[in-house]
């Protein structure tokens, strides 16, 4: 069987690949960090060097070479935007914050029509990016996809189900959930209890959709609970610490 191989260089460009790479590597430099610093150094160090490359030879000609089943939808600014909103949180520097927000200003934001995904990452990055900066702009575009995912998407089935796409649908919504939980606890801080509480119950109510019930029945379920952690977890203590005037170390205490 016949295996061929691509590769990615400053002709044959790659950033989703390349960018995408970094933020995992960045975001697991700050779940690290505690346990083995050495290790999330060296994770943070191969993050610079792969954004570095990403950004300098912005393209995907190298990527949409190899194109199957995964080919580039949204493009590599969202990437880029993903990978450069991750550095900033676990090294504070603020060039990437600015890398972030011109790089998500020249993504495709139409968050009413897609959601966080492996092709996608916009809204993701705006929901980080809304909790750093404080900027309204991020905050819009989060409640334009939270209207979208609750109206059902692009269908919404009998059982309440919002589809965005037949492939794999229960993790966008999943994935929404996720979002909307997050983004439900930062406006109920700022003081928009209503729009904080419709969006927590959607989110809460998806596992029960996604577990088989029928609509009109409540279940705490493993997946809520996991949600529910994850609102608690590395992403929040890390955007809390970080602002625009000022920032503390990756190391620093929470």
């Amino acid at each position: 069987m016949a295996r061929p191989t691509y590769t990615c260089d400053s002709t044959r460009r790659c950033s989703e690949v390349g960018a995408g790479t970094a933020a995992a590597l960045a975001s697991s430099s700050l779940v690290l960090r505690g346990s083995d610093p050495a290790y999330a150094d060296g994770l943070l160090a191969e993050a610079r060097k792969l954004y570095e490359w990403a950004d300098t030879y912005q393209g995907n000609n190298g990527y949409t070479e190899a194109n199957g089943f995964y080919p580039s939808y949204s493009g590599y600014e969202d990437e880029l935007a993903w990978a450069a909103t991750w550095l900033y949180l676990a090294i504070g520097e603020a060039t990437y914050l600015s890398d972030a927000e011109a790089h998500i200003s020249d993504a495709d934001n139409n968050a009413a029509a897609w959601a966080i995904s492996w092709d996608n990452t916009s809204t993701a990055t705006n929901l980080l990016l809304s909790r750093i900066t404080g900027n309204a702009i991020y905050e819009n575009r989060l409640r334009d996809h939270m209207t979208f995912m609750m109206n059902g998407a692009n269908k919404l089935t009998q059982g309440g189900l919002s589809v965005v796409d037949i492939w794999g649908s229960l993790r966008y919504s999943s994935n929404g959930a996720m979002a909307a939980l997050i983004f439900a606890n930062d406006i109920k801080d700022g003081g928009d209890l209503v729009a904080a509480d419709q969006y927590r119950e959607w989110a809460l109510s998806r596992s029960t959709t996604h577990s088989g019930r029928t609509r009109g029945t409540r279940a705490t379920s493993s997946a809520t609970a996991t949600m529910l952690r994850k609102t608690r977890t590395i992403v929040g203590r890390t955007t809390r610490r970080r602002t625009t005037s000022g920032c503390r170390s990756s190391t620093s205490s929470s």
